[in-house]
């Protein structure tokens, strides 16, 4: 498959991914309070930034994450 019909393609998911969003924010505000809301998105995509990048965060030094925490 080219490059560029390979770019085109993830670019469609990017969009639907995108897109659905909004209606899960929209039913997500009906239930829970926005704070909420915020901090459970935020902490879905940790652990899934933490799934795809475990062998980098495993090699990381405390001097790294000190200047990442500041």
């Amino acid at each position: 498959m080219k490059m560029q019909v390979k770019a085109d393609l993830m670019m469609v998911v990017v969009v639907i991914f995108w897109g659905s969003s909004y209606v899960f924010m929209k039913m997500g505000l009906d239930s829970i309070d926005g704070f909420n809301l915020i901090g459970l998105r935020f902490a879905i995509a940790f652990l899934f930034a933490g799934l795809i990048f475990y062998k980098k965060l495993m090699k990381l030094d405390l001097k790294t994450i000190k200047y990442g925490a500041s």
